[in-house]
């Protein structure tokens, strides 16, 4: 009589379900995209400004991370389920270029966009920014199931991204004519990953939303800097 493969074919699915975090997090580490948005802003605005400061109190981790949030594991007799969420968060390394210095040349070139002359030194409007919190991240999940019926089976796995956030928080100072005003800024940016796309290379996709929707993020903050420039007459 031949040996039944059934339960070791269950439980070589099933260990493949349960795969770790250092395997998630090496699928992650390598994966890399490109900080940018288009620049729409229209000249309107005359003067001259300096980017004073533009410095981080907060700053992305070191590389991208994965952290496990949670599992559910149901190994019965004929029905095996697994579900696992894991958290994603983007490092400095998965973005092309720091945040900070994407965050200040952006800035720089919207500010040109709106009409302004910007110069290091010497304008009649000087901008200051201090980003206090700066995060983009997912809940990536794993889920599965085998389900026996006799001698037969039914697999099924999937992956997926339970939708990227990304959020910026600042503090802005304009300064014009000795007098120096402040504005505190928050927004946040939401994506979500199409399910045709869990196929392809997820963690690529994911980052590529990531730093996408953290660059939206500036682009707005940049339209703020612009308005408040504006409304001071500038």
């Amino acid at each position: 009589m031949k040996p039944n493969k059934l339960p070791l074919l269950a439980l070589a699915i099933l260990l493949i379900g349960c795969a770790g975090t250092n395997a998630l997090k090496d699928s992650f580490r390598d994966k890399r995209s490109t900080l940018g948005y288009l620049h729409d802003g229209k000249p309107g605005l005359s003067g001259s400004v300096t980017v004073k400061a533009y410095h981080s109190v907060a700053e992305l981790p070191e590389e991208n991370e994965v952290t496990r949030q949670k599992s559910l594991v149901v190994p019965l007799l004929v029905f095996n389920y697994w579900k696992h969420d894991f958290r994603v968060d983007l490092g400095e390394t998965g973005a092309d270029a720091s945040p900070l210095k994407f965050g200040k040349t952006s800035l720089t070139a919207d500010l040109k966009r709106s009409g302004l002359n910007v110069g290091d030194t010497g304008g009649n409007i000087k901008v200051s920014v201090r980003v206090n919190s700066l995060k983009s991240g997912t809940t990536y999940y794993k889920s599965g199931h085998i389900l026996f019926v006799l001698v037969a089976y039914q697999i099924s796995m999937g992956q997926g991204s339970r939708g990227i956030e990304s959020s910026l928080d600042a503090d802005i100072f304009i300064e014009r004519n000795g007098k120096t005003d402040s504005v505190h800024y928050a927004h946040v940016e939401y994506a979500s990953i199409p399910a045709r796309e869990t196929k392809q290379n997820l963690p690529q996709v994911i980052v590529n939303a990531m730093v996408e929707t953290l660059s939206l993020c500036f682009k707005d903050m940049n339209k703020t800097i612009v308005a408040e420039i504006k409304q001071r007459g500038g």
